[in-house]
């Protein structure tokens, strides 16, 4: 070359090494920071082998760097907790998006500053090179970064785990991992092991997955009720309530205050998680406030609520409300015969009086189940009885007899005991109950067939 055109040729070169070595030193401090938040939010297209292929948003935690295990989440967000009438999707799109702005990034004052374009994957020269290939061996393109963390129907979540902690902390992913299931094999590309679970709430699972790769410095100190009950079906599925648990203690603790006074969707909420996390005392709280509030058996809404516990709080409402109209049936038969008021005026007066009263509020002829009845507004209606005012001949003020008087009498402390909430062991032990009863009818019934005759109890 020309001595001129060789000059300008090597400047050009100089130059180009010079841009080269500053965008290295940007991709490499970008992947720096990343790796040291934990997790990185993807978006790639992922080609299947249908003829149809279809575009999949992708979302990486990388729980543990060098894990080995890759769990895919499918279709988050699922309906969680439908309580009928209730509507559980945002009302608006904007709503969304601020809740899926605050929900993912769950540290404060911690958050990691989305970036605005794709990046290639440098890796930093001091930096040892990873042993296993990328999440996804099956794209050569590298993940791109979902903006405002937006999910839809179509996004997979995948968590990139330590099989070592997942086995110490939960039984069912150490029968996943050391069974004969196929998930115990590793992956002959990259060599880990792949998991799939659906319909989970993604934050729910990512605050687990921390708390059981000791990720402390990631996990809320403070969650509401309705992320602590979607956490509570995380424990119950996967079985690992003892790395939980104090942890959920703490986050009950703080929201013990908050209890519904009324038989609602939040009611069932706290009816599971006070289960799950075997918290005896808020349990009983829990039962007491759906047995006085409650007109039917509640809705589990497809929670881990054992049937017995639901059978337990109807039972007992049945039986309050059994004991109040049991009173009232008492009293009309005392007004009756005459042995219930102080002469026959005014057992005539008071009888037709509860006679009329018990009729308007619909409170004759009741029989089990008492559907549309709960016992608190059945003893309110009970305890407001008015009398009608009346007057003995000699007599300047009305009577002093009334049926509130004799209402109250009979609503002793025997009708308190069934206003109680049951504990965790009585739930428990009614189980075992149910469970011994139907096996001694089970054999019953076998030997009616067989033509065997038992003793008469």
């Amino acid at each position: 070359l020309p001595p001129t055109r060789g000059a300008v040729v090597l400047a050009a070169g100089r130059n180009q090494h010079a841009n080269w070595a500053a965008s290295m030193h940007v991709l490499v401090s970008i992947k720096r920071c990343l790796r040291a938040h934990g997790g990185v939010y993807f978006q790639q297209p992922v080609y299947r082998s249908s003829p149809h292929a279809t575009m999949v948003n992708e979302i990486l935690h990388t729980i543990d760097p060098g894990g080995d295990v890759v769990l895919v989440l499918r279709n988050p967000n699922a309906p969680f907790a439908v309580w009928k009438g209730y509507d559980w999707a945002p009302k608006s799109s904007e709503n969304k998006e601020k809740k899926n702005d605050t929900s993912l990034f769950l540290v404060p004052d911690s958050t990691p500053e989305p970036i605005p374009e794709p990046v290639e994957d440098i890796l930093d020269p001091d930096m040892p090179a990873p042993k296993r290939p990328s999440i996804d061996p099956g794209s050569g393109e590298h993940p791109r970064t979902v903006q405002n963390g937006n999910i839809d129907d179509g996004t997979e979540i995948k968590f990139l785990l330590s099989s070592r902690h997942l086995i110490l902390a939960s039984p069912y992913f150490k029968a996943k991992l050391n069974g004969t299931w196929k998930e115990a094999t590793p992956h002959p590309f990259d060599r880990r092991y792949h998991l799939e679970a659906s319909d989970w709430d993604p934050d729910a699972l990512l605050i687990l997955m921390q708390v059981i790769h000791g990720r402390m410095r990631s996990v809320p100190r403070r969650v509401d009720c309705e992320m602590l009950a979607k956490i509570a079906i995380l424990v119950d599925y996967y079985g690992c309530h003892e790395i939980i648990e104090v942890l959920s203690t703490i986050w009950i603790d703080a929201l013990k205050d908050q209890l519904p006074s009324e038989c609602n969707r939040d009611l069932v909420l706290w009816l599971s998680i006070s289960h799950v996390f075997q918290q005896d005392e808020l349990f009983s709280r829990v039962t007491k406030t759906a047995l006085l509030e409650s007109q039917s058996p509640i809705p589990t809404m497809d929670l881990p609520i054992r049937p017995i516990i639901i059978d337990l709080i109807d039972w007992r409402r049945q039986d309050a409300i059994g004991f109040i109209l049991n009173a009232l049936d008492d009293l009309l038969v005392s007004l009756r015969n005459g042995s219930a008021g102080c002469s026959h005026a005014c057992s005539c007066m008071l009888l037709g009086a509860l006679d009329k009263i018990m009729h308007e509020q619909n409170l004759l002829g009741l029989s089990e189940p008492y559907l549309g009845y709960g016992v608190n507004a059945t003893e309110m209606i009970v305890r407001s009885f008015g009398s009608p005012a009346w007057f003995l001949p000699y007599q300047r003020h009305p009577h002093n007899c009334t049926l509130l008087q004799l209402v109250e009498s009979r609503l002793d402390s025997e009708f308190a005991k069934n206003k109680e909430g049951f504990s965790l062991a009585e739930a428990a032990m009614s189980d075992v109950s149910r469970r011994k009863g139907k096996i001694e009818d089970e054999d019953g019934q076998q030997g009616l067939s067989k033509g065997i005759n038992f003793p008469a109890l």
